[in-house]
């Protein structure tokens, strides 16, 4: 590497002190590669190799500026990237809670009646249908809205839905169903942490796919402006 490219991109890099090694090692490879092009292109066309860096370095702006544009970028990505965390682990628990509530009020005329054949039909239609439909929509809502990090976002919303579940739910349901015998008991408790699970599993694949899309949608517009 020339001389003078290697002091210039020395000097970028001791503006950019607060990123991240890597990120910082990524940003320098690129601006030298592109101020190697440009320098291939002048000397091309006539120009000596010192000429083609002066110009090439010149063009490219100053150091103290384009280090300010990196680390710019780079804050709003990470910034970006936590909304995306916390607004799909929001999403996820959003779906839980709501799935829930809507569960309490389809059982709460039964808690002191038994329940008919038909009704109790109903309810697990219901469960069934609920455990697949409401985790996509609220993956598909995560994904396209914070792709970035929509998977890791929604992963903490599982977790945190499975823990308040161990903490709080579980012990409710023991006691509510003690009077069942113990091998009903742990059926229910098995079964309902199945669901609990499949959910998980439904909103993280729905996140992963809709992240996926909206992550390629959005490199093809890219692509298609430039």
């Amino acid at each position: 590497m020339h001389r003078l490219l290697d002091g210039y991109l020395n000097e970028v890099a001791s503006y950019l002190g607060g990123m991240p090694e890597s990120r910082r090692t990524d940003e320098l490879r690129e601006m030298c590669t592109h101020l190697e092009d440009a320098v291939a292109v002048s000397v091309e066309h006539g120009a000596s190799e010192e000429e083609a860096v002066r110009t090439a370095v010149s063009q490219f702006g100053a150091a103290t500026a384009v280090a300010g544009e990196a680390l710019s970028a780079w804050k709003r990505e990470r910034k970006q990237a936590r909304i995306s965390y916390w607004g799909a682990a929001a999403l996820s628990l959003a779906c839980h809670y709501s799935f829930a509530f809507l569960m309490s009020l389809m059982i709460k005329p039964y808690y002191h009646i038994p329940l008919a054949p038909s009704d109790l039909s109903k309810l697990f239609l219901f469960v069934n249908v609920g455990n697949i439909v409401f985790p996509l929509l609220a993956g598909g809502i995560a994904g396209s809205i914070f792709p970035a990090r929509a998977v890791a976002g929604a992963r903490l919303g599982v977790i945190l839905t499975i823990l308040r579940w161990g903490v709080f739910t579980l012990p409710g349901v023991v006691h509510q169903f003690a009077k069942m015998d113990s091998s009903s008991l742990t059926l229910f408790i098995v079964q309902s942490f199945f669901f609990l699970l499949l959910e998980g599993a439904i909103l993280l694949f729905a996140a992963w796919m809709a992240s996926r899309l909206r992550l390629s949608i959005s490199g093809r517009s890219r692509l298609a402006r430039h």
